[in-house]
């Protein structure tokens, strides 16, 4: 369960990117745009707490903003991510 601040952040993030959030991601075929990570960012339309968290690590040290489009928000998931692996 998330945090009544958490909730507010989430909010702000969907309302500046156009996208939604998703607290459980379900599994399955329908899903298969959601959890496919080759499918090109501007075709999603969710993001779920992995997808968050990602956007988080890509800012290591630095003072972490808010995003302010779609666009921002998957390339710095995409970073935070390629940071995860190493």
């Amino acid at each position: 369960m998330l945090s009544e601040k958490q909730m507010e952040l989430i909010q702000i993030i969907e309302s500046n990117t156009g996208l939604q959030f998703r607290e459980n991601p379900t599994e399955g075929n329908l899903c298969f745009a959601q959890n496919n990570l080759e499918l090109q960012d501007e075709y999603k339309l969710e993001f779920n707490l992995a997808d968050l968290n990602h956007y988080f690590k890509s800012f290591s040290e630095t003072e972490i903003s808010l995003p302010k489009d779609s666009t921002t928000f998957w390339k710095l998931v995409k970073k935070g991510r390629g940071l995860k692996k190493k």
